[in-house]
């Protein structure tokens, strides 16, 4: 089935949500998922990106921010692993303007890997290996499964 242009208007929204800092977009995605919820409820299979978009309001969301030079190939690495509900920022240099998740991070001659929640983050990591498995550790529980 192909999803309806809102939902994925409501899935982007909650995406640059987290990119940019903007809190009415968030909003404005709750809205649209709030104005759905009864027929949500009523035929959840045939509403698969708005169950998404549900799903993204109430998880956890992974924010993660790889900087420094060469990041291409950790940025890469990382992408080669399946991390749900995540937002992805790299970039070679901190405080690119206009990206919150990209402020106030150190830069060392390697590439670091901060994982952060709410803006939030932890200290930095070298390892990808290290971050998945603190995400798993988050998602094992929050939600009670092994992945």
């Amino acid at each position: 089935a192909i999803p309806s242009g809102n939902s994925v208007m409501a899935a982007n929204l909650l995406y640059l949500f987290i990119i940019f800092d903007n809190k009415e977009w968030k909003e404005k995605a709750i809205t649209l998922a709030k104005n759905l919820s009864e027929i949500l409820i009523k035929y959840p299979t045939s509403f698969g990106n708005w169950a998404c978009v549900l799903i993204d309001q109430a998880a956890i969301i992974n924010e993660l921010v790889v900087i420094g030079k060469g990041f291409e190939s950790v940025r890469d690495e990382l992408l080669q692993n399946f991390i749900p509900n995540k937002v992805l920022q790299s970039a070679e240099v901190s405080g690119e303007v206009g990206f919150p998740l990209l402020q106030n991070k150190d830069i060392i001659s390697e590439p670091l890997i901060y994982l952060c929640r709410n803006y939030t983050c932890k200290l930095p990591n070298k390892d990808v290996k290290v971050i998945l498995e603190e995400i798993e550790k988050t998602i094992k529980i929050n939600h009670n499964y092994n992945i």
